[in-house]
């Protein structure tokens, strides 16, 4: 596996900045990560577990495109080697990692358990782990496993959706339901010291109402997750739209006292943006 190619954004904000990082496999299947560096996170190194993605997620380009396999232990470790060696005048502090580009982690577990278990162990100056999922499945394995990483894991969990059944019509596939998942996550992030974030892409005239922020307020009530919204980004053949309602859907998220944080993805003019990771030999 080595680095192809490197697509710098243009779209940065002070010392705020996105850089798509192409790997060429030994089998020639293309994989893609990206380097940011932003104001409240530092450095991040953003990596893919799957060519493709194993989901079917409608707003994500990975989920429309075909899947081919798992990464290996060692590809979704070089990901983060050679980047690193690559840019190092970005890694003189601390910095984090998350598994949000291709793929969806807990459908390669053992291997992204694997390299969890490699990064922690052997750089020091990794401040914390990231980890988003749809939680294609609930399991007590997750909290034995990761309850070392106390203090060092973050959580993600691809909302979106109150309703069950819109849930599985968006991301095409039957799901745990959204309350077993959340309970499920409260005992994990009880686990971890974490506070998972709940997150919530906005959708024109889906799931960016005010019924929509109602059902929010009663469904992440006392739970230990904040909402992390963020406007859609581009992703060709997905049949939804940014939504045009985000500023009144953030009026009602204050008026119903739901705690949120917004999330501006860079990087979108290289597709470096969330969900935005093509493995364009494969399209």
């Amino acid at each position: 596996m080595k680095i192809v190619g490197v697509a710098e954004s243009i779209q940065q904000t002070g010392k705020e900045c996105a850089k798509k990082i192409f790997f060429k496999c030994d089998d020639q299947c293309m994989v893609e990560a990206c380097l940011l560096n932003l104001k409240k996170h530092g450095t991040v190194i953003c990596i893919s577990n799957q060519v493709g993605c194993s989901q079917a997620c409608t707003f994500c380009a990975a989920g429309l495109a075909p899947f081919i396999r798992n990464l290996t232990l060692e590809e979704i470790v070089q990901q983060v080697d050679q980047i690193m060696e690559r840019f190092p005048a970005f890694f003189e502090d601390r910095f984090e990692v998350t598994f949000m580009g291709s793929g969806e982690p807990l459908t390669n577990y053992e291997n992204v358990k694997s390299a969890i278990d490699f990064l922690a162990a052997n750089y020091a100056s990794i401040r914390k782990i990231n980890i988003s999922t749809i939680l294609p499945y609930l399991n007590r394995k997750l909290i034995d496993d990761f309850k070392q990483y106390r203090g060092r894991m973050h959580i993600q969990y691809s909302l979106h959706f109150v309703d069950d059944r819109k849930r599985e019509e968006i991301f095409d596939r039957q799901l745990p339901p959204v309350q077993d998942s959340l309970t499920f996550l409260d005992e994990l992030a009880e686990c971890l010291d974490d506070r998972y974030a709940n997150n919530y892409i906005l959708f024109d005239k889906i799931n960016d109402g005010e019924q929509d922020v109602r059902d929010l307020a009663q469904l992440l009530s006392e739970k230990r997750g904040y909402l992390k919204i963020s406007e859609m980004s581009s992703i060709n053949k997905s049949k939804l739209q940014r939504s045009k309602n985000v500023e009144r859907f953030i009026t009602d998220l204050k008026k119903y006292n739901i705690e949120y944080d917004f999330f501006e993805s860079l990087g979108q003019d290289v597709s470096a943006g969330c969900g935005q990771f093509y493995n364009e030999s494969i399209i």
